[in-house]
């Protein structure tokens, strides 16, 4: 049954199906570009909050405009002035291993070079993201898999379950291709 307490047809199970994996595989992008790689991204700063207007947490794309200005430097121009420390503070404390510099009007992000084990660190990270995206896609395959198997006492036959898994198996087999490919992009970015 669905939300609305309606009996599932397959058809239904596999656009369901089809749209969670997509979902999973956004959010695997997203994870992604969050990973240092040789050249720094905005995406870098996306998860690191500061503590602004008495203790209000905001993200850091939220409080002024991030830009690349070279391969190894990000650029944050705040829109109110008086968050220059917050934003510098955050950077400080978070763990992405960068130096901010405030000059008044920006803060300049200067991340060093990346080691040989730092490099190695990150493809690892991105590893294990692999490996838990592709974790959370059999969960979904098993979660579809079951709901046609209860359709087999409301008349679902064996050859439509059957075919029904076939399809599930095909689209969990592309979007893995499809993350795995993600993955080895980001790693050769990391190891250039």
């Amino acid at each position: 049954m669905n939300e609305e307490g309606n009996l599932l047809d397959p058809e239904e199970i596999l656009r369901s199906f089809e749209k969670e994996l997509k979902g999973s595989l956004e959010h695997f992008k997203s994870e992604l570009s969050k990973v240092r790689a040789n050249r720094v991204t905005t995406a870098t700063l996306d998860v690191i909050e500061a503590e602004v207007y008495d203790g209000q947490k905001m993200r850091l794309n939220q409080l002024g405009q991030i830009t690349i200005e070279g391969p190894r430097t990000l650029k944050i121009e705040p829109w109110d002035k008086g968050n220059l420390k917050a934003i510098c503070d955050a950077i400080t404390k978070s763990d992405i291993g960068a130096s901010p510099q405030s000059t008044g009007e920006v803060v300049r992000v200067f991340f060093p070079e990346m080691t040989q084990e730092r490099r190695e660190q990150m493809v690892k990270v991105v590893k294990k993201l692999l490996e838990d995206t592709k974790g959370r896609f059999r969960d979904l395959r098993n979660k579809s898999l079951k709901k046609l198997s209860s359709m087999r006492s409301s008349g679902l036959s064996e050859d439509e379950e059957s075919f029904y898994k076939k399809k599930i198996d095909e689209l969990l087999k592309k979007i893995e291709e499809e993350a795995e490919n993600l993955s080895e992009a980001k790693i050769s970015d990391i190891k250039a």
